[in-house]
């Protein structure tokens, strides 16, 4: 959740009160109506704010992305691996060995 100090415009990503400006300065969400009407028409600040969502989606993107990656190749493994050493048979002495 971003959060905006209306004295001193700096963002933060969370908290009751300005860490900068102190106890008194409460900071207001950019999710409510009161922070987009008074702060997203200021052009850098809200060129900041699209800037710090668009991190966010990206590094939600690159969660998921190793997620599903991650299942996916475990999945395509399992189903054409190559043979291991579990899968060499050595015939018993005792047998008679095949001739063709």
């Amino acid at each position: 959740m971003l959060k905006i100090c209306p004295v001193c415009r700096r963002t933060w990503s969370g908290g009751r009160d300005c860490p900068r400006c102190g106890e008194g300065h409460p900071l207001i969400d950019v999710a409510q109506p009161q922070g987009r009407k008074t702060f997203l028409r200021d052009r850098e600040l809200a060129a900041a704010i699209r800037g710090y969502y668009g991190a966010r989606t990206g590094m939600l993107i690159a969660f998921w992305g190793l997620l599903v990656g991650l299942v996916l190749a475990l999945f395509l493994s399992r189903i054409g691996r190559a043979p291991g050493p579990s899968d060499i048979r050595i015939a018993r002495s005792d047998e008679p060995a095949r001739t063709t």
